[in-house]
């Protein structure tokens, strides 16, 4: 009994063309295959359920849900939202929602041991005018944090200082001009009242720089005393 040829031999010595149109329709074959494949994620419209982190195994899915249900801040009555849950227990991590809403994008995560979510925290956004919003602040500002900020350095751009307490011609109020305005606002001249700061805040730079201000007029006006006194004892 003869032996059969190898089919990569008989391709190559006998039909050469041959061998080249199989390759061609083997090729043809698996891009049409892959064609096939599903290319998108389906939403499941579970609109009015609130699974625990334990219904989520192994998979990553998009929902349609009804916000309130679902107990996600934001604005819109329904939201659309993701699901990953990359393990099937605490030994794998955590698993993890976002919450699509029109205000910006909510995240909470699951942990398999106690079966519960956290609580929704909202994501770095960015609006339309291009302000910029940290936890669940407003949008009025340009950075707005809802929370604590710690830091090491805070580095303000002004555009003035209050160098020019000292310059020669400086308006100083006379001790008597400022007892008048003390008893008649309440506070120091140039100063914002309580109502301006619970109202708008305090604006770091510009309450330095008056802070300074008034530093520098005490500063005058004790040397401005100390002269009276060596004056009168003829110092």
């Amino acid at each position: 009994m003869k032996n059969t040829p190898k089919l990569e031999n008989y391709f190559s010595k006998r039909d050469p063309m041959l061998r080249s149109l199989l390759i061609a329709l083997c090729l043809v074959t698996g891009i049409a295959l892959k064609a096939q494949l599903p290319r998108e994620l389906y939403v499941s419209d579970t609109r009015n359920g609130d699974s625990l982190p334990s219904a989520y195994k192994h998979i990553a899915r998009f929902d349609f849900k009804n916000r309130t249900i679902i107990h996600a801040p934001g604005s819109s009555f329904y939201n659309g939202l993701f699901t990953l849950a990359p393990w099937s227990d605490a030994s794998g991590g955590l698993s993890y929602q976002m919450s699509f809403d029109q205000s910006g994008l909510y995240l909470r995560q699951g942990n398999y041991t106690s079966n519960a979510w956290t609580a929704w925290k909202r994501l770095v956004i960015e609006n339309s005018n291009g302000l910029t919003v940290l936890g669940n602040g407003d949008t009025a500002t340009g950075l707005n944090v809802n929370g604590k900020i710690k830091t090491k350095v805070v580095n303000v751009t002004l555009t003035g200082w209050a160098d020019d307490v000292f310059d020669k011609g400086y308006p100083l109020p006379t001790l008597k001009e400022l007892d008048r305005q003390i008893k008649k606002s309440g506070r120091l001249p140039d100063m914002p009242s309580t109502r301006e700061v619970l109202e708008n805040g305090l604006d770091l730079g510009e309450m330095n720089r008056k802070l300074l201000r008034k530093i520098e007029e005490l500063t005058l006006y004790i040397i401005q005393q100390q002269n009276e006194i060596d004056k009168k004892m003829g110092i």
